[in-house]
């Protein structure tokens, strides 16, 4: 079974751009949705009615992150409360199901506005980690775990997603289009996962 995993940064909460923030996304066609800087839960709302997506979020003096899924939302932890040296993050357990039903798997995905060596290590053999700011992170130079590639073009931002195994990424991408580059000052990153 293959799962579409997205990261990201609606820039100051999407507040007047929901809609194109929502158009980016759909044509993403994920069935995980992490979204940084999510501080206004009217825009969540309507990102995750526009998107048929449950979601959970976790607020955080950085801003804002949130989970939006296609598959149940199992159960959460908000990581400010329990790793308070962390910043504020948010990890879900999901349960996808096949497209023709046959099949249920469970993902974890952690959501974090900045990452560090510490927090990936903590968590990145259980979970997808996704995050908008690598600050003192190096595990993209010394490690194959590493889900992406990071792609930029001048003045944009690329939110980051890892993964415990890359063996099981079947594609990974960054959305450049026109509206993306209205929608927010990042650009969403996706991976396909094969679990």
């Amino acid at each position: 079974m293959r799962i579409r995993i997205v990261s990201y940064d609606i820039m100051n909460g999407g507040v007047g751009r929901a809609d194109p923030v929502a158009e980016v996304l759909l044509a993403q066609h994920a069935h995980i949705i992490a979204i940084h800087k999510s501080d206004d839960l009217s825009v969540l709302r309507r990102l995750s009615d526009r998107l048929s997506m449950d979601f959970a979020l976790a607020a955080s003096e950085s801003g804002n992150v949130a989970i939006l899924s296609k598959g149940t939302i199992i159960d959460t932890t908000d990581l400010g409360f329990t790793h308070p040296n962390f910043g504020g993050g948010i990890n879900a357990c999901i349960q996808i199901d096949s497209a023709d039903g046959t099949k249920t798997s469970s993902v974890s995905v952690c959501v974090f506005n900045h990452i560090t060596n510490q927090i990936l290590s903590q968590f990145l053999g259980t979970s997808i980690v996704a995050s908008t700011s690598a600050g003192n992170c190096d595990r993209q130079a010394n490690t194959p775990i590493l889900a992406t590639r990071q792609f930029a073009e001048p003045a944009r931002s690329v939110s980051r997603l890892w993964a415990a195994d890359s063996q099981f990424i079947a594609r990974a991408w960054v959305e450049t289009d026109r509206l993306a580059c209205f929608a927010s000052d990042h650009l969403p990153v996706g991976i396909e996962v094969v679990i």
